[in-house]
């Protein structure tokens, strides 16, 4: 035998009653070690450590089978404490260790961990293969592993956590903040003296598979590498008495009795330089094994905005608009604005939220052949259109299909009940009780096939599934929509869901996409328009705001460019429930590289956009209270609007090269300073970087602008094609352009 063989073979039989692992692994930028103290990272270029603690470093939860005669329902918490396990490191210098089976006590379970820890392009990854050889019970859950006592000062690196576009935390928990922006944003909860925020991935309060401890020169990065974009919940506890930091991820497999699941379950980069660093891994890793924005046409990319319209209400009293009046007054109301795409919402009989998941042309808006033609008119003026049907919600309204399919293929609780929404538009109406899809039933899928078929049938340029990039996933314990029980459906099964219609579509019309509301990059490879209902993408900023986030002050803030510069080739709207953008919102819009958007959905938007004149809050007194609106925060009239979006996007067209089919970089390739907020653009070949400046305040800015190893070959503005002087100081509110090249 030979002598190498022998040690690894004597190094297995002596591990096989460790108590815990014993290793280390070392990168450029840090060293981790697991003993028995715990999981420890030590950075060597001053990015927060990891100190570690006693086990447990992971944990499992089983769920009882719920195929079982007697299911009750009951769980067991399995960690790491007291598993014998094997240790072994491979030739490249990667660790596995092995726990053949759980133990609790008496009690042995059938279930084995197999880990795999190794340095992988610079980060420290671990992987999972868990084997349920059990019959009685469902792996749940895996947590970990943990890290624990992460020593981040966060007013010098940041907590940057991918909710909606992005959120950025600078201030301990248990501080007031100064700023706080929290308007569809994470907060923080309070939980035994702690301080504590999760979200689980995908939906849209968590986007992204990875946050951050971010600092001007370094930082660390704590993702899962997980292509299957699998459902898991990440949490952040603030530990206040140790002023330290715990992160875990908890992932959500539901591993069926024989059957075995592999997964990358942490990826932990300390980084040097810039949050832009780590959004790079991120997305470079992405690139490895997905195909983002490849599915989108190009039409898509010289979009502008969307007019969203509801013609018929839920209520079926309000018919706002006809068919004919698609190519028409629709037409009339976007070219004002200077917006490209229009969006039928509440187009069917039933109205908008009602009859679900059924949708046929309305006689009493002119029928199939009016709306036809209507579709029609609106591409000869040059608009795009998009038709509307909800992703997920069935209408127990709508009886005769909830008898035959819809209580059928709602998704299950564990108790036997349904998942359900409650939709009430007004205050006079009754409300419509409706379950939730389960978006992994191949019936489901058909449904929805149906839908766009019958909307590229109608001339329709795409179809939006309402909902389906907004809500997180659940177990569905239904025993007939053709997957194990339980199965975690709708937040990962709804981007599989998206991706399967959008392949079925690319086969019938290249050109047809499909939308959907909500954002996260689970769907972006089936996703070619997002209606942005999420943080930083709904809701304009307060000046007060765009003040903390361009002088990076304390608090809580939209951090926006998180999302944007990861995925700069994903389009989303601002969501704006409103038939006015305020210029502040068109501004943040164009900042960003945010497609702009109204909403006209209730009697008085009609008579907003006919007139010019801004509603009153009691023209919507019988709306329910989610849904009124307020104006308080506009100094001038809705005309005044109008013209502005029309003046901005018309600059943005001028500037398409950049600002149009540019990709965002964000700060990438220059240095700016004065109270603007300045992000760039670069053009498709290279060559060109165009910073877009804003001034968002009522006073005149300077400012110094450079661009190392260019030079500055044009400027303008919107309503001005030339900026004479580039660099002379700003105009209260305004927006510029300023472009160069080598």
């Amino acid at each position: 035998m030979k002598k190498g063989l022998f040690v690894v073979l004597l190094g297995l039989t002596a591990a096989l009653y460790a108590e815990s692992p014993n290793l280390e692994l070392k990168s450029e930028t840090a060293r981790l070690v697991w003993n028995a103290d715990g999981l420890s990272i030590t950075p060597h270029q001053g990015s927060p450590a990891v100190q570690g603690c006693s086990r447990p470093v992971w944990s499992l939860c089983l769920l009882e089978n719920p195929a079982n005669a007697d299911y009750t329902g009951k769980t067991i918490v399995l960690d790491d404490n007291v598993q014998k396990l094997e240790q072994q490191r491979n030739a490249d210098g990667s660790y596995e260790i092995f726990y053949p089976e759980m133990v609790q006590g008496e009690k042995k379970f059938a279930v084995s961990v197999r880990l795999k820890l190794a340095v992988v392009n610079g980060a420290f990854d671990v992987s999972a293969e868990v084997a349920n050889n059990t019959t009685d019970w469902v792996v749940q859950e895996l947590t970990g592993p943990v890290l624990v006592g992460i020593q981040a000062d966060i007013e010098k690196t940041p907590l940057l956590w991918p909710s909606g576009l992005g959120q950025k935390f600078s201030l301990p928990p248990n501080v007031t903040p100064p700023v706080n922006d929290t308007m569809w944003g994470q907060k923080w909860r309070e939980e035994n003296g702690d301080y504590v925020k999760s979200a689980q991935y995908p939906s849209h309060p968590f986007t992204m598979q990875w946050v951050a401890f971010a600092g001007d020169t370094c930082g660390l990065s704590i993702a899962s590498h997980d292509p299957t974009r699998e459902s898991k919940r990440f949490t952040v506890r603030y530990q206040t008495a140790a002023k330290t930091y715990k992160v875990s991820i908890v992932h959500q497999p539901m591993i069926a009795p024989n059957t075995v699941w592999t997964k990358n379950l942490l990826h932990v980069l300390p980084y040097r330089g810039s949050w832009h660093v780590a959004a790079r891994h991120y997305r470079d890793w992405v690139d490895t094994w997905n195909t983002v924005g490849q599915q989108k046409p190009d039409w898509v990319k010289e979009l502008s905005g969307m007019l969203l319209v509801i013609l018929k209400q839920q209520n079926g009293r309000y018919v706002m608009w006809h068919y004919d009046d698609i190519g028409g007054k629709m037409c009339d109301v976007a070219d004002a604005m200077g917006y490209d795409f229009i969006a039928l919402f509440g187009w069917h009989h039933g109205g908008h939220d009602h009859l679900y998941p059924e949708y046929f042309p309305a006689e009493e808006m002119g029928g199939r052949e009016a709306l036809r033609k209507g579709i029609a008119a609106a591409h000869a003026r040059g608009k795009r259109v998009y038709m509307y049907a909800n992703g997920q919600l069935i209408d127990s309204d709508n009886k005769a299909f909830w008898e035959k399919e819809g209580k059928a293929l709602s998704m299950v609780r564990k108790d036997g009940g349904l998942y359900s929404e409650t939709w009430q538009k007004f205050e006079d109406s009754p409300s419509h009780y409706c379950g939730l899809a389960c978006s992994g039933n191949p019936r489901w899928f058909e449904i929805m096939l149906g839908l766009a078929k019958q909307a590229n049938d109608l001339g329709a340029d795409g179809i939006l599934y309402d909902q389906l990039g907004v809500g997180a996933s659940v177990p569905c314990f239904a025993p007939n929509h053709g997957h194990p029980v339980p199965s975690m459906g709708h937040g990962t099964q709804a981007a599989y869901l998206l991706k399967k219609l959008q392949e079925a579509m690319s086969q019938i019309n290249p050109n047809f996409i499909i939308l959907t509301e909500g954002l996260n990059d689970a769907g972006a490879n089936a996703v070619s328009y997002y209606h942005g209902m999420c943080f930083g993408a709904f809701g304009p900023p307060s000046v007060p705001l765009l003040e903390a986030m361009r002088k990076n002050a304390l608090g809580t803030v939209r951090f926006p460019e998180l999302y944007r510069y990861t995925y700069p080739e994903v389009t989303l709207t601002i969501r704006n429930p409103s038939p006015v953008e305020h210029p502040r919102f068109t501004n943040y819009a164009c900042l960003y590289g945010i497609n702009h958007e109204v909403e006209l959905r209730y009697p008085p938007d009609v008579k907003c956009v006919e007139t010019g004149k801004l509603p009153t809050t009691q023209e919507y007194v019988a709306c329910r209270s989610c849904d009124k609106l307020h104006f308080g925060h506009f100094d001038r009239e809705a005309s005044e609007c109008f013209a502005y979006s029309k003046a901005v996007i018309a600059f943005q067209k001028a500037n398409a090269d950049l600002l149009v089919r540019g990709k965002f970089v964000d700060t990438d390739g220059f240095t700016c300073e004065g109270p603007v907020l300045a992000k760039a653009f670069c053009s498709e070949d290279g060559k060109k970087l165009g910073v877009v400046l804003w001034n968002p305040n009522p006073e005149p800015a300077t400012f110094r602008l450079e661009v190392p190893g260019k030079r500055c070959v044009a400027s303008s503005a919107p309503n001005l094609p030339q900026v004479a002087e580039p660099f002379a100081p700003m105009e209260p509110e305004s927006m510029r352009l300023v472009v160069f090249a080598p």
